[in-house]
């Protein structure tokens, strides 16, 4: 949905690929991408149980309240979850949030970046209720990004979050 309309504006002013940190995370970083994937798993889990009472941790995974889809087991279902819910959106919404926009907001200061990063990926959500747990993933991601000075790094906190969210559903709700 958005994807095309950043491509467009980062050709149509000639931005640098270069300030996107595109580059790949060090070893060095394993600690800190385990930190970061479970300071955003369990923040965002307990964030949305203290705002809804678990409700929204249903045994199947939607999008955006829109897009349900439950895993039957077969090999293509859960090829289809793993590409539509968990692969796309991280890879987008990163290039376009931690990538493109904190590139730009960076220019005013970094807490504005990431502040307004998250903002905006929060708010495309389209929950009004849950929008702190959006907000605080887009703090968490925001910080990967500085910590590892790779957007890469990013991108697979937010993969495997939201691996985490569509195969661990069942397991959270229980606990």
């Amino acid at each position: 949905i958005f994807l095309l309309p950043a491509a467009f504006y980062i050709k149509a002013i000639g931005l640098d690929f270069g300030r996107f940190r595109l580059s790949l995370f060090g070893p060095g970083h394993l600690l800190l991408l385990i930190s970061g994937l479970v300071s955003l798993t369990t923040g965002s889990v307990l964030i949305d149980f203290w705002l809804t009472g678990g409700e929204t941790l249903s045994a199947s995974y939607d999008l955006w309240g829109v897009f349900i889809s439950k895993n039957d087991g077969s090999a293509g279902d859960v090829l289809y979850l793993i590409l539509a819910y968990a692969a796309l959106p991280a890879f987008c919404e990163e290039f376009v949030f931690r990538g493109l926009l904190i590139s730009e907001y960076e220019r005013r200061s970094t807490t504005s970046a990431v502040a307004l990063s998250s903002l905006f990926f929060a708010l495309l959500h389209f929950d009004v209720e849950r929008f702190p747990v959006y907000f605080f993933a887009g703090v968490i991601l925001a910080i990967v990004l500085y910590a590892t000075r790779s957007l890469l790094a990013a991108m697979l906190i937010h993969f495997c979050n939201n691996m985490i969210g569509i195969f661990g559903r069942p397991y959270i709700q229980t606990l």
